[in-house]
């Protein structure tokens, strides 16, 4: 049996019959454009694996391999991605671009936020890493793996239910998927492939591209739809305040459907 590269969106819902926000609905549209481009089948994942209080929707995500070999859909590498992920038409099939390597972007979000979980991780948890820092914290809405990469998901399972407990005593808050899977990844000697920022664009970077076409103190223009097909592969649109516009402009103006 030949095995294709899939497109995996955790999109766990609380009731089942919960009807998806817009946001969501423009990203289901926008990737299934992208995988008939490359001829990837996109697979939804719906059901979550058991009730959000006692596993939030994000840990969840770890259990995609599970959930695939469940249902018996066979796959190569898996590209899983946030439901708040917007592929803009010209990015690229990044398959190609893994070298069969676990891949991510770098996170270009909220810094201060993110060091101040990775100074938890490395002081409490992982106190010999000196691979995660500012320059390899990767986000997990956007990654590529395949089955030699189990293992690291099982140990991000386990790192979860065995720590969880006293983390959200150091943290304040509860755990998410993101900076265990940083640290396992790199612990367990996993190579990392980088992609371009381009492949994760939000916060700050993200409000940027989206302000509307203006024209600058000195006269020049700054041309939003230009700026995002040149510079832009992929949104991902965190702030809950705009998604639902700004999913429906990159739909519409962008990708012109």
């Amino acid at each position: 049996m030949v095995m294709k590269n899939i497109v995996v969106m955790p999109n766990f819902k609380e009731p089942s019959t919960k009807e998806d926000a817009l946001f969501i609905k423009n990203s289901k549209i926008l990737w299934t454009e992208w995988c008939k481009k490359f001829g990837y089948d996109l697979v939804i994942i719906e059901e979550p694996i058991c009730p959000f209080n006692k596993l939030c929707p994000q840990m969840q995500k770890m259990w995609v391999m599970e959930i695939l070999d469940d249902n018996g859909i066979e796959y190569d590498q898996i590209l899983a991605v946030d439901h708040d992920t917007y592929p803009i038409p010209n990015c690229p099939d990044v398959f190609q671009m893994t070298n069969g390597e676990f891949t991510a972007a770098l996170d270009n979000g909220f810094g201060p936020q993110l060091n101040r979980q990775m100074i938890i991780f490395r002081e409490h948890y992982f106190p010999n890493d000196k691979f995660v820092t500012w320059d390899t914290y990767f986000n997990s809405g956007f990654i590529i793996y395949s089955k030699k990469h189990k293992e690291v998901f099982k140990r991000t399972q386990k790192f979860y239910f065995d720590n969880i407990k006293e983390f959200e005593i150091i943290n304040k808050d509860g755990m998410n998927d993101q900076t265990p899977i940083n640290y396992i990844l790199a612990d367990m000697g996993f190579k990392l492939t980088v992609l371009p920022r381009s492949f994760n664009v939000l916060d700050f970077h993200m409000e940027r591209f989206l302000i509307p076409t203006y024209v600058d103190e000195r006269g020049r223009e700054v041309n939003r739809e230009k700026n995002i097909i040149d510079c832009i592969n992929v949104f991902h649109i965190g702030n809950g305040h705009i998604r639902d516009a700004a999913s429906e402009y990159l739909m519409k103006i962008i990708w012109k459907l």
